[in-house]
Protein backbone atom coordinates (compact mmCIF):
# COMPACT_ATOMS: atom_id res chain seq x y z
CA UNK A 1 0.00 0.00 0.00
CA UNK A 2 1.48 3.59 -1.20
CA UNK A 3 1.83 6.54 1.39
CA UNK A 4 -0.64 7.99 -0.78
CA UNK A 5 -3.37 5.72 -0.29
CA UNK A 6 -2.81 5.59 3.19
CA UNK A 7 -2.98 9.04 3.79
CA UNK A 8 -6.62 10.20 4.44
CA UNK A 9 -7.30 12.93 1.39
CA UNK A 10 -10.20 14.89 -0.15
CA UNK A 11 -11.17 15.14 -3.68
CA UNK A 12 -11.07 18.49 -4.88
CA UNK A 13 -13.64 19.31 -7.46
CA UNK A 14 -13.58 22.22 -9.99
CA UNK A 15 -16.67 23.02 -11.49
CA UNK A 16 -17.36 25.09 -14.21
CA UNK A 17 -17.73 28.32 -13.72
CA UNK A 18 -16.76 28.45 -10.48
CA UNK A 19 -13.98 31.40 -10.64
CA UNK A 20 -13.41 31.09 -6.50
CA UNK A 21 -11.30 27.90 -7.39
CA UNK A 22 -9.47 28.90 -10.22
CA UNK A 23 -6.67 31.08 -8.06
CA UNK A 24 -6.62 27.59 -5.84
CA UNK A 25 -6.03 25.61 -8.75
CA UNK A 26 -3.51 27.87 -10.69
CA UNK A 27 -1.82 28.27 -7.92
CA UNK A 28 -1.36 24.76 -7.34
CA UNK A 29 -0.32 23.97 -10.75
CA UNK A 30 2.54 26.74 -10.51
CA UNK A 31 3.58 25.67 -7.46
CA UNK A 32 3.75 21.46 -8.96
CA UNK A 33 5.44 23.45 -11.89
CA UNK A 34 8.38 25.35 -10.09
CA UNK A 35 9.35 22.86 -7.54
CA UNK A 36 8.38 19.24 -9.11
CA UNK A 37 8.44 19.09 -12.64
CA UNK A 38 11.12 21.58 -13.56
CA UNK A 39 13.77 20.02 -12.33
CA UNK A 40 12.98 16.51 -13.01
CA UNK A 41 12.57 17.92 -16.27
CA UNK A 42 15.33 15.67 -17.92
CA UNK A 43 14.10 12.52 -15.74
CA UNK A 44 10.56 12.36 -17.57
CA UNK A 45 12.50 12.39 -20.90
CA UNK A 46 14.91 9.70 -19.78
CA UNK A 47 13.19 7.57 -16.98
CA UNK A 48 9.03 8.30 -17.04
CA UNK A 49 8.73 5.60 -14.12
CA UNK A 50 11.38 7.30 -11.94
CA UNK A 51 9.61 10.53 -12.66
CA UNK A 52 6.08 9.56 -11.61
CA UNK A 53 7.35 8.21 -8.26
CA UNK A 54 9.33 11.30 -7.76
CA UNK A 55 5.94 13.13 -8.75
CA UNK A 56 4.22 10.92 -6.22
CA UNK A 57 6.62 11.73 -3.13
CA UNK A 58 6.41 15.10 -4.09
CA UNK A 59 2.27 15.27 -3.94
CA UNK A 60 3.14 13.33 -0.55
CA UNK A 61 5.02 15.69 0.77
CA UNK A 62 2.84 18.77 -0.53
CA UNK A 63 -0.87 17.42 0.25
CA UNK A 64 0.27 15.54 3.94
CA UNK A 65 3.51 17.47 5.12
CA UNK A 66 3.92 20.73 3.30
CA UNK A 67 2.52 23.64 5.66
CA UNK A 68 -0.76 25.23 4.02
CA UNK A 69 -1.22 28.46 6.17
CA UNK A 70 -1.14 32.12 5.32
CA UNK A 71 1.60 34.47 7.04
CA UNK A 72 -0.38 37.02 9.81
CA UNK A 73 -0.98 39.96 8.31
CA UNK A 74 0.95 43.09 10.40
CA UNK A 75 -1.17 45.16 12.54
CA UNK A 76 -1.88 48.63 11.25
CA UNK A 77 -1.94 51.54 13.56
CA UNK A 78 -5.13 52.70 14.17
CA UNK A 79 -6.08 55.73 12.46
CA UNK A 80 -6.69 58.41 15.25
CA UNK A 81 -10.74 59.51 15.90
CA UNK A 82 -10.17 63.48 15.14
CA UNK A 83 -13.76 63.53 17.90
CA UNK A 84 -12.33 62.68 20.92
Amino acid sequence: MSKISRAKHYAFRNYARMLIYDGKIERYNHTSQEECIDPNLTLLFEDATRFNHELANWLFYYNIKRPHFQPPRPKLPRYPNPTT
